[in-house]
């Protein structure tokens, strides 16, 4: 009661307060003062929308409409080309909020328009690296004016590039069949207009979606076509957008039952008016859908191991160990647990070790595999580690499913951070680049040997090496920098190819890293090298393989269980050593590829001769988060005529 004068005069005084405040307001200096929102200016707009609310509509002039939308065109254009892009997507939205009034109150068409302004929009969200606005601007674009072909072009270089979008399973994957039709929808609509102007970019990026498609890489599929050419179609959609039924021409390209329809002709609508366009679009027209297994788990291409003329390839740049753990996918886990000489010899492994004792595991990945084989195997408990938050979710579910949650504690983070409430008696890890160390394996299982496990604990594998060779570049190369997931950097001096053929080796592999997983790992190694030329031809770089070492496991012929339904269940021996070189650890099947893919680093085309002789120096520090190598390489004719000078790459 005692406080109730002093509330009253306080609610007195804030409509004056409001009132100052309003007033400085607009009589600030014209430089810093900003867009007044026409939601602002009237009741017309709900506040923060420019839904027209259903009662007290204020109109506007017809000329002020007008001088408002070329305002905000002229300083939506400045603000691109000083590259203010926050300034300019204020701009942008301001352009169509007016917009949608001009298009309720004067009747008027303006989606050409307002799509243009979305596509402006979406170039300013995508310069800020704000690339989930950009894909939704551009699909507004696309939704207004279906025929505008640079919003379809700047989609498709968006959904073709290692997407950052967040797709469905939250993973950060392309979606290349999306990018193909909207990179030939551009290049049509381009064809149909009357400018005279040459523009290939779109069939360039066209070409390039097209090599990784065909390559046999494993690419991810998020959206399948199918195309309309008659009424009816034999689709029966329900209100949900999920297929119900499959007939017809729909059946025959595929359609079924549980697919999501996600757009008709590049355009997101929805439920009423999809049926409506079902009925009136002119023949032919393209529906997308999203496959029935999109919304649980992406889909993935066959992986085939590249013929004899074709090599994959990508150029790669390490990067500390975090990034390579932020990056690790579903693509990245299945490519590895389907090369089986790798999985089977630690499978083996953890058989022959793991009884009755506590096990921990480095990198476990979504599917536990290692972990839950440990516990098939007799382990008394596992603590498996994951870093990757998605990875981590998706581990924990197979866990329970397997019912094993009372034998496997999952835990969330780096094993560097990540304290175990025991010492384990057996390491599990597999986690290795193209080079042995070049993930960070040297630092990890240092700390692992001085907090997590015994003295005299077993690891698996129980060390690894790096081998080197002066080589030729097979040819042709596809190049998958831009398109494929598995590329994670740009260098071109560090080149990776898949399959790497012995064939175009100029002298046998020698040594140049040996890590021997226990006490005394060093913080770096030195290795001199002279590699004398077995044939002629011409010295482009160095291709390396890794080959680990599982320890004391017995040798054994068992069963390979199939891939897929296509492959028949084998009988061969687990191998106690293995390789990332395809004719020293050959794999089951055609279609099978390893894992590993083999680093090439490339220094300046020189020609060679039997006798000649390539000295390599080969320096390497773990001691920090990122690896960092320095290799050194001089060529040298038998006559003594130096050929190639010292030269230097380092990364």
């Amino acid at each position: 009661a005692n406080n109730r004068p002093v509330l009253w005069r306080l609610a007195l005084r804030l409509p004056a307060a409001a009132l100052l405040i309003a007033t400085l307001h607009a009589y600030r200096p014209e430089k810093t003062r900003r867009f007044i929102p026409l939601r602002n200016l009237g009741s017309n707009l709900i506040p923060g929308t420019d839904i027209p609310k259903s009662t007290e509509k204020r109109t506007y002039s017809k000329q002020e409409l007008q001088e408002r939308l070329t305002e905000s065109i002229n300083t939506a254009r400045q603000a691109m080309m000083a590259k203010d892009f926050r300034n300019g997507i204020d701009r942008c939205d301001y352009g169509m909020t007016v917009l949608e009034i001009m298009s309720r109150q004067e009747k008027l068409n303006t989606d050409k328009l307002y799509a243009k302004l979305c596509n402006w929009a979406a170039c300013c969200a995508h310069s800020l690296g704000q690339f989930r606005g950009a894909f939704e601007y551009w699909e507004k674009a696309i939704t207004r004016d279906p025929q505008l072909p640079d919003a379809h072009y700047n989609l498709a270089s968006l959904l073709a590039n290692t997407s950052h979008l967040e797709s469905r399973s939250t993973n950060t994957l392309p979606d290349l069949p999306a990018a193909r039709w909207h990179c030939r929808r551009a290049i049509d609509l381009w064809a149909a207009t009357d400018s005279k102007e040459e523009w290939t970019q779109p069939q360039d990026l066209l070409d390039d979606i097209d090599k990784v498609l065909q390559s046999g890489f494993m690419t991810p599929v998020h959206s399948r076509y199918v195309t309309v050419r008659e009424r009816p179609f034999g689709m029966k959609v329900g209100e949900s957008r999920k297929v119900l039924r499959s007939t017809g021409p729909a059946r025959e390209q595929g359609v079924e039952r549980g697919d999501e329809v996600y757009k008709i002709d590049g355009r997101k609508v929805e439920f009423n008016r999809f049926l409506n366009l079902f009925k009136i679009l002119p023949l032919p027209f393209d529906v997308q859908l999203l496959p029935r297994h999109v919304s649980e788990k992406l889909v993935y291409q066959t992986p085939k191991l590249p013929s004899v003329n074709k090599y994959a390839a990508a150029h790669l740049v390490p990067d500390i160990a975090a990034h390579y753990c932020r990056n690790y996918t579903a693509s990245h886990y299945r490519s590895q647990m389907m090369d089986r000489p790798r999985v089977l010899a630690l499978w083996k492994a953890v058989n022959q070790t793991v009884f009755n004792k506590s096990v921990v595991e480095i990198g476990c990945g979504p599917g536990a595999f290692y972990a839950r084989k440990a516990v098939a195997a007799g382990a008394r408990h596992v603590y498996a580690i994951e870093a990757n938050k998605e990875n981590y979710l998706e581990a924990k579910k197979t866990i329970q499913q397997a019912n094993m949650q009372d034998k496997i504690s999952l835990l969330e983070g780096y094993s560097t951070e990540v304290d175990l409430p025991e010492k384990a008696e057996v390491l599990i890890h597999d986690n290795f680049g193209e080079m042995a160390s070049l993930d960070g394996c040297v630092r990890t299982i240092k700390d692992a040997l001085r907090r997590l496990v015994l003295s005299k604990a077993k690891i698996i594998p129980s060390a690894v090496s790096t081998y080197l060779a002066p080589c030729e570049v097979p040819r042709p190369l596809h190049l998958t920098d831009e398109l494929d997931p598995v590329a994670r950097s740009r260098n071109p001096n560090l080149l990776c190819i898949l399959g790497f053929p012995q064939s175009h080796t100029l002298a046998s592999f020698e040594e140049i890293e040996d890590i021997q997983f226990g006490p005394g790992l060093a913080d770096g190694m030195e290795r001199n090298v002279t590699f004398t030329v077995s044939r002629a031809g011409t010295f482009e770089g160095l291709v390396s393989y890794i080959s680990l070492r599982m320890g004391e496991i017995d040798s054994e012929i068992v069963d390979i269980p199939a891939i897929d339904k296509l492959n028949k269940t084998t009988t061969t021996t687990v191998p106690y050593l293995v390789t990332s070189l395809v004719s020293l650890t050959p794999r089951y099947t055609p279609e099978e590829k390893p894992s590993w893919w083999n680093l090439v680093v490339r220094f300046p085309e020189t020609r060679v001769s039997p006798g000649d002789t390539i000295s390599v120096q080969f320096n390497i520090d773990y001691g920090s988060d990122k690896v960092t190598y320095d290799v050194t390489a001089e060529v040298i004719s038998r006559e003594g005529e130096v050929l190639l000078p010292r030269t230097t790459v380092g990364w």
